[in-house]
């Protein structure tokens, strides 16, 4: 019998069956072995996913699947498994990534001994085409104020790797990933106002920087902005991430109104900073290049 606490495992797809049976593969092969993986189907239109999923859950009763009837679209589909989840400990995991047969029980370990952490991750390292991209700055959020620890997530937030590291599965959100642009931040926001995250820098997942928003033309694509909205898209983005923040009441709930507008404000303020200094960063780069 396993002693070790559960961890349930949420995996979203949508049709890539090449991608979902490597990071099946990558699963069960963890050398953490108590683990539930709850898959969800979102209406794929490529009938080899079917084919995945019947193939490794006949092969590992810890795989449960689910299809849905129709696409859900992105966020509820996140939502769906980590709703499904039994585990005292949840993460999420797309369906093309890769990682070290030793990332869960090494997150594992470090929130078991370390309980006023919410989160832990181990190094994002990102591929795009089969070539080395980079590797994501660890960011390590261990301050005892929660506001600091949420001020430092946005000035360091790059590619946000750290959203699929293993989560202590008791924050009891209603819809942690909500249906607006920056969604991954506000969640990794509102955790960081419940609690500390840790990154482990002796232990890497591996992701694709190629996806939806890799660019800021996949961006405007996948959310269908056009006019003004695409011409200010990083104000919109810093609009959005702040005003979604405190959209969860267990987080809303520990600020009164007045402190939740000053926090939205400042975060607004330092997100368009932010994409400022970035684009001029870019510019000048450009320049000497």
């Amino acid at each position: 019998m396993d002693l070790k606490p559960l961890v349930s495992v949420g995996l979203p797809t949508y049709n890539r069956p090449e991608g979902l049976e490597k990071t099946i593969k990558y699963l069960i092969s963890q050398d953490y072995q108590n683990l539930e993986i709850i898959i969800s189907d979102n209406c794929s239109t490529n009938n080899n996913v079917k084919k995945v999923l019947e193939k490794y859950s006949s092969l590992d009763k810890r795989i449960v699947f689910f299809i849905q009837k129709e696409n859900i679209e992105i966020e509820p589909n996140f939502n769906f498994v980590f709703h499904k989840a039994a585990g005292k400990y949840f993460m999420w995991l797309a369906d093309d990534d890769e990682f070290e047969s030793n990332y869960i029980s090494k997150c594992v370990s470090f929130l078991e001994t370390n309980l006023d952490y919410k989160l832990c991750s181990g190094i994002p390292t990102y591929y795009k085409n089969g070539n080395y991209i980079f590797k994501e700055k660890p960011i390590q959020l261990s301050s005892n104020i929660a506001v600091f620890r949420i001020f430092k997530y946005f000035a360091k937030v790059y590619k946000n790797g750290v959203f699929y590291g293993v989560y202590r599965n008791d924050m009891n959100f209603k819809s942690p990933i909500q249906k607006h642009i920056g969604g991954d931040w506000t969640h990794i926001a509102r955790v960081a106002l419940l609690g500390k995250i840790n990154v482990l820098e002796d232990v890497k997942c591996i992701r694709s920087d190629d996806g939806g928003s890799s660019s800021r033309s996949k961006i405007t694509s996948r959310w269908n902005f056009k006019g003004l909205q695409r011409v200010f898209l990083e104000p919109y983005i810093s609009y959005s991430v702040a005003k979604y923040l405190f959209n969860e009441k267990i987080v809303k709930d520990k600020y009164p109104m007045l402190a939740r507008t000053i926090i939205q404000i400042f975060i607004f303020t330092l997100l368009n900073l932010k994409f400022l200094l970035n684009s001029i960063n870019k510019r000048v780069f450009k320049t000497l290049k």
